[in-house]
């Protein structure tokens, strides 16, 4: 059964379908901003916003009660919670775009009831963060230079979820290190952290997608 996600939508009053959809190749913009659920001894939850539309060019201070809400939860969430606010304020500064997703899934019936119903998920992977991304290079360097990898692993940070997790694309001949990479990686992240692995040759929507959207890891 296909996954489907409900989001509610705000909209300026002077906006209506049609002019919405006009904006599409005028810089019109979806986004939706994080905010932390703390969750003692592991990581914290991340939660979602509603939809915002943003016009191009247009100042908005939407992001600010998810702003405040990060920053008086998320250090309840001892001892990993503080360590994700940094991270969480960063992508509120210009919220996560979801400009794609909504476009190829409004409906006229949905936007007056103020939703969106996601059904097709065009963004799956952001970029990691440059402290987490920096610690992955170097665990999976190292790992390759023991045991070579046969295609440059592809990493990207899973947002289809409310529990993003650093996903690791890695080719077929590759796939059944995955037990001994979890090992190699807990010697660098905390046990709190969620990693994922896809396999890059089994042309899945997902695993394509890692492909275009995530990056790399130059060996």
């Amino acid at each position: 059964m296909q996954k489907t996600t409900t989001y509610k939508l705000f909209i300026p009053e002077d906006e209506t379908f049609d002019s919405i959809l006009q904006k599409r190749d005028n810089g019109g913009r979806f986004v939706f901003y994080e905010y932390l659920i703390p969750r003692p001894v592991i990581a914290p939850g991340r939660g979602a916003s509603k939809i915002y539309f943003i016009r191009d060019g247009e100042k908005t201070n939407y992001h600010i009660k998810y702003n405040v809400l990060t920053l008086l939860w998320g250090w309840w969430g001892l001892p990993f919670g503080p360590a994700y606010i940094p991270k969480t304020l960063s992508n509120n500064k210009t919220g996560i775009d979801v400009t794609e997703d909504v476009y190829n899934n409004l409906t006229e019936t949905d936007f007056k009831q103020g939703k969106v119903v996601i059904k097709n998920i065009a963004t799956a992977f952001m970029p990691i963060d440059k402290s987490s991304m920096k610690e992955l290079t170097k665990c999976l360097k190292k790992y390759n230079n023991k045991v070579p990898f046969s295609t440059p692993p592809v990493v990207g940070l899973y947002i289809a979820d409310n529990n993003p997790a650093i996903t690791i694309g890695l080719a077929n001949d590759d796939v059944l290190k995955e037990n001994d990479l979890i090992k190699a990686l807990y010697k660098y992240f905390y046990k709190s952290m969620q990693f994922k692995f896809l396999n890059i040759n089994d042309d899945s929507e997902l695993s394509n997608k890692l492909k275009k959207q995530g990056t790399i890891i130059e060996l």
